[in-house]
Parts: structure tokens; sequence; C-alpha cells
């Protein structure tokens, strides 16, 4: 049992200046303290995201967040608002080089390690409120990086969510009372993985695949099969790679059914409309050429969520 207790003040400041009744400027500042951390792995692989709890060795995340932004409506119709903001955080969670969750030969708390990050940008957001056609557009553009003293050589390095732009445009189409037409389309950057650039063979290796068991434990007479391909990657920085950006198109059409004492929407459309094959996540494997005996890592995606049809109905009192 661990005997450990936190405790945190966490102010918060917001301050808005109206210049004139279509015309504002925002200004804020915050602390925050988190009992729970996020940890991920940095593979290429399927993540596997993790929430941990603080504990008497891994203490609460805090962080210090500014932001600065303007407010304006324009012609009546239009809503734009425009944000900068710049976060600096402490007690952030990562695995150590080499650590892995799913080896069970020491504590959880003897993988990570905890360190320092800070994240920036500038968030655009344009909404049209008026008329058949309404919805609106997104835009961010933004910097996630992590500092480690025993990761990456103590060099910063992008977080595995950090993504550079990230884009999103909603239109809503309204026929009549009855009809209307919906789309959204999304994008963003890809996240930051490790990969290995370059690689060596084991010293003694014979271009074959081995697999034996290693000595008994005191409660086997076999041992434990172990296997190695005879490849030995290295990986250089952390998080030194992007996978391909995500995008996809939605659209549906909802028709409103009238009804004197409920409101019911029947609505069909399409998931991933133009059939983008997003990564889900990617699985490798090393191949050896039969003709020239030339070794290679190949990486294979997986795609999860294709092009779909989908059809909802909803009724509300």
């Amino acid at each position: 049992m661990q005997n450990k207790f936190y405790n945190s003040l966490q102010p918060r400041l917001s301050m808005r200046f109206l210049v004139n009744p279509n015309f504002s400027i925002k200004a804020g500042y915050s602390t925050m303290a988190q009992y729970i951390h996020l940890l991920s792995s940095s593979g290429i692989t399927q993540s596997s995201d993790l929430w941990v709890p603080s504990t008497a060795e891994i203490e609460p995340e805090t962080s210090e967040q500014y932001s600065l932004g303007i407010t304006s409506v324009i012609k009546n119709s239009y809503l734009l608002e425009v944000d900068g903001y710049y976060k600096t955080m402490d007690n952030l969670l990562e695995y150590k080089d080499g650590a892995s969750f799913y080896t069970t030969a020491t504590g959880w708390e003897d993988k990570v390690a905890q360190g320092k990050g800070d994240a920036y940008g500038v968030e655009i957001f344009l909404k049209k409120t008026k008329g058949k056609l309404t919805g609106w557009l997104g835009y961010t553009l933004s910097w996630t990086n992590r500092v480690f003293d025993e990761i990456n050589y103590g060099k910063e390095f992008p977080y595995r969510y950090d993504r550079r732009h990230d884009i999103s445009i909603v239109g809503m189409y309204h026929f009549n009372e009855k009809w209307s037409l919906n789309a959204s389309w999304v994008y963003y950057t890809g996240n930051a993985v490790s990969v290995p650039t370059t690689a060596y063979a084991e010293p003694g290796y014979d271009g074959k695949y081995h697999s034996w068991s290693s000595f008994p434990s005191p409660y086997s007479t076999t041992g434990s099969e172990i296997s190695t391909s005879g490849i030995i990657e290295n990986y250089g920085s952390r998080n030194n790679y992007r996978l391909p950006a995500y995008h996809r198109l939605d659209v549906s059409a909802t028709m409103r059914i009238k009804h004197p004492k409920t409101r019911q929407e029947l609505s069909f459309g399409f998931t991933n409309l133009y059939n983008r094959f997003n990564p889900s996540f990617y699985y490798s494997s090393h191949e050896r050429d039969l003709d020239t005996g030339e070794s290679k890592l190949y990486y294979y995606q997986v795609t999860l969520f294709p092009i779909m049809p989908t059809i909802s109905y909803k009724i509300s009192w």
C-alpha cells in the first residue's frame, strides 16, 4: 500500500474586452494538475495506449497555459475566431528506450520515465450561421514536443500525437423543412512514430531463422522457447518518422418526420466516401531474397475502416 498524498492549487483567469458589438479580444491563463497519465508506445505497430495512476514514485502531471484570441462577427452571418496558445507540462510519462508494458520481469514504474513538454500553436474557426447553407471551417497549426533525461539522449523529440495540421470542414444544406444534406471532411498530419534507420546482423549470424529452448527453469525440464531473426535494429532518435496523413469524407442525408408529440429523424449516408485507406497500424516482416540472399525489412499497412454505409433513426420528446 502506498501512503502518498498529493494536492494542487489550480487558479484560472479569463478576460474579454469588447471593442465594439462585433469585435472582442480575449485572454486566458490556467494551471492544471492531472492524476492519471496517458502512456503511449512509440512503435509503428498498433498503439497500446494505457492510463496509469500517479503513485509514490510517479508524480501527477501539471501544466500552465496562456492564450490570446479575437472574436469577430462579420455581416451578421459569419463568426470568426482566432486563438493562439502556449502550454508547458511537467511530470509527463513515456516508456524508456526498449521498454515494454508486456514484459513482467519488473514493475511498470521501472519501465517509464518522467519529463517535460510544451505545446503551442494557433487555431482558426470560421462559422456560417445563416442561410440554407451553414457550417464551419476549423484549422489548427500546432507543435507538441517532449524532453526526457533518460530518453533520446536527453534531446527534444515530437510527441506521438503531435499533429502539425488539423483541418475540419463541415457543411449542412437545408433543402426545406423536411430534407437536409450533411457533409464533413477531416484531415490531420500522421502520428510521429519510431522506425529503425539502420540494421545489422548479430555476431555469428548465418542468415537463417533460429528457435531453441533456454536453460530449464525450476518448474520446467525443457525451458522456454527463444527465437531470433538474426537482425539487430537501430532506431536513432525517438519518433523519427511520420505516418501518412489521415483524411476522409463523410456524407449523410436526413429526413425529418413531423409528429405532434415527438421529433423524429431518419439519416443515411456513407463514412469514408472515397474509400481512403487510412493506416490503423503496421506490422513488420524481415524477408530474405532467395536469389540475392539480401535481407530486407518490410512494413505492411492494416486499414480497419474503409467505406461504410450508415443508417440511424432518432426520436426525441
